[in-house]
């Protein structure tokens, strides 16, 4: 809920947003999401629009085609509407993410991603947006990651030490390269249509021969270097997680 209130106080020209929020699951113990997604658009003056999704991009029954597995449907939704909420069958975060790019395409320049435990700073996505605006060579960017919770524990204050470090020193120095290793999953800017390139490639990363399924921030990272465009860090752009 705090994620998206935080979603809707976002300092970023209305007409230009479109919000996607992409539950992994399609059972009825998840439409409690649903509901808390419709009263917080409800309450900021959006209209929502809700997709229940039997399938997902890559478990698509052989014997329909897109008209009538739902890709068309889904497509369409997502081109005449600003405020989305889809759930879809379960795969794991990087097959909700891989729905969201797939789906989107290049209708959107750029495709922040975020987490739901993350609440953003106003600002936080015009601030990405004027590094990428302002730096064509640049295909993503992230910004300051902070511990929401740093005084619960002395476990949470020393995961606030170290998100210091990691962002304030180690990115701020790999940006001034433009080789900043990995844009952290709670906040981070891609050019859409340069992740479309390696979207699959990106999507069916292996190890050992076992399909990855964590490490989605670190690997999309690589793949946008790999692709010989800079990846960025700016503290301006500012959210808060939750840590144990």
């Amino acid at each position: 809920r705090e994620c998206l209130i935080g979603i809707t106080k976002l300092e970023y020209p209305r007409s230009k947003l479109k919000v996607l929020m992409c539950i992994d699951g399609n059972s009825e113990d998840s439409l409690y999401m649903v509901e808390i997604f419709e009263k917080v658009m409800q309450d900021a003056g959006l209209r929502a629009v809700f997709f229940r999704w039997d399938y997902n991009y890559h478990e698509l029954p052989e014997n329909l085609d897109d008209d009538h597995n739902g890709v068309n449907l889904l497509e369409e939704m997502l081109a005449e509407n600003q405020f989305i909420c889809l759930m879809q069958a379960w795969g794991g975060k990087r097959e909700v993410m891989y729905t969201a790019f797939k789906a989107l395409g290049d209708s959107v320049d750029y495709v922040q991603v975020c987490d739901s435990d993350t609440v953003l700073d106003p600002y936080a996505m015009i601030e990405l947006a004027w590094v990428l605006d302002t730096q064509p060579n640049s295909g993503a960017v992230g910004g300051d990651v902070k511990i929401l919770n740093e005084g619960d524990s002395f476990i949470s204050f020393l995961s606030s030490l170290r998100y210091w470090m990691a962002f304030n020193v180690e990115r701020a120095c790999q940006s001034y390269f433009g080789v900043v290793s990995c844009i952290s999953g709670p906040l981070g800017l891609y050019r859409m249509r340069i992740v479309q390139e390696f979207l699959d490639l990106w999507s069916d990363q292996k190890f050992l021969g076992e399909v990855c399924t964590f490490g989605d921030d670190r690997h999309l990272t690589n793949r946008m270097l790999q692709m010989g465009h800079a990846t960025k860090y700016t503290p301006r752009s500012i959210c808060f997680t939750e840590t144990p």
